[in-house]
C-alpha cells in the first residue's frame, strides 16, 4: 500500500474518532436534558433534583466569577500535587527496596497488604485526631490513600523484570547498586511512569474524602457547602469540574509519555 494512502487513511481514522467523542458527548447531554425536561413536567419529588445542562451551565458562569472557587481550586490542586509527591517518592524507595531485597519484603508485605486495604474514608477521623483539620492532615489522607498501591506496583513492576537482563549484567561484572541503577531502573521507569499515571488519578479520587470532613476551603467545601442549601446546579457544576480536571491530569501524562518515552 502506498505510504501516501496510509496516511490519508491514517488521518482519516483520527477525524472520524474525533466526531465520535463529540457526538457521544452530544448525545449524554441530549439524554440529561430530555430526562431532566421530563421529570420537571411529571410533578415527581425527584425532578427538583436533576437540573438540566443549561441550568448547570448556568449556575456555573455565576461560581467562576466568585474568588472562592479559583481558591478551592488552586487548594485542592495543591494538595493533590504534595501528596501525590511524596506518595511517588515514597512508593518507588520502598517498591524498589521490597522488591530488591526479599527479606524485606517477606518483613513489609504483611503490613502493605493491610494499609492497602484499609478504607481511606476510615483514616479521617483518625487523621482530625492525630494532625488536627489543617492541610496536613488533608494531605496525609491523600498520601495514605495512594502510596501503598504505588508500592505494590513498583514491585510488581521490578519482579516481572527479565532475569537474562540481570545475570547479563551480573556477568559484565556490575555490581548490585549498579544494575539497579543502571539495569532495571532504565527498563521499568515506563512502567514508574504509568504508575504514576494511576497514582494521581488515585489521589484526585480522594480528594473529597479528605476535603469532605472539617474543610474550609477546596472543591471538598463547596461541595459540601452546596449541598447544605440544596443547590444542585452547583453540585453538578463542582462534580463536572472536578471529572475535567482530573482528565487533564490524565491527558497531561499521555501526551508527555510520548515524548518521553518515544521508543515504547
Amino acid at each position: 500500500m502506498p505510504l501516501a494512502t496510509t496516511d490519508t487513511a491514517g488521518i482519516f481514522n483520527m477525524y472520524m474518532r474525533r466526531l465520535l467523542q463529540f457526538l457521544g458527548l452530544a448525545l449524554v447531554l441530549i439524554v440529561w436534558n430530555a430526562v431532566s425536561g421530563i421529570l420537571a413536567h411529571s410533578q415527581l419529588p425527584i425532578g427538583r433534583f436533576l437540573p438540566s445542562p443549561i441550568a448547570v451551565a448556568q449556575a456555573g458562569l455565576k461560581l467562576l466569577v466568585t474568588t472562592d472557587f479559583w481558591t478551592s481550586i488552586i487548594t485542592s490542586n495543591a494538595r493533590v500535587l504534595t501528596a501525590f509527591s511524596l506518595a511517588m517518592i515514597v512508593g518507588v524507595f520502598l517498591g524498589l527496596l521490597t522488591a530488591w531485597r526479599p527479606n524485606i519484603r517477606a518483613l513489609l508485605q504483611p503490613a502493605l497488604v493491610l494499609a492497602r486495604y484499609t478504607p481511606v474514608a476510615a483514616l479521617v477521623p483518625l487523621s482530625i485526631v492525630f494532625f488536627g483539620v489543617n492541610d496536613l492532615q488533608k494531605v496525609i489522607v491523600l498520601f495514605i490513600g495512594t502510596v501503598f498501591y504505588v508500592i505494590v506496583l513498583i514491585q510488581d513492576a521490578v519482579l516481572r523484570f527479565p532475569l537474562t537482563h540481570v545475570d547479563s549484567a551480573r556477568s559484565l561484572g556490575l555490581r548490585p547498586v549498579q544494575i539497579l541503577t543502571r539495569v532495571i531502573l532504565p527498563g521499568v521507569a515506563p512502567e514508574i511512569f504509568d504508575t504514576a499515571r494511576v497514582a494521581v488519578g488515585l489521589t484526585w479520587s480522594y480528594v473529597l474524602v479528605a476535603e469532605i470532613v472539617a474543610a474550609q476551603s477546596g472543591m471538598g467545601f463547596l461541595l459540601m457547602r452546596a449541598e447544605r442549601f440544596l443547590q444542585m446546579e452547583q453540585m453538578f457544576f463542582i462534580t463536572i469540574v472536578l471529572a475535567l480536571l482530573g482528565l487533564v491530569y490524565d491527558s497531561a501524562f499521555v501526551f508527555s509519555r510520548r515524548f518521553i518515552f518515544p521508543w515504547v
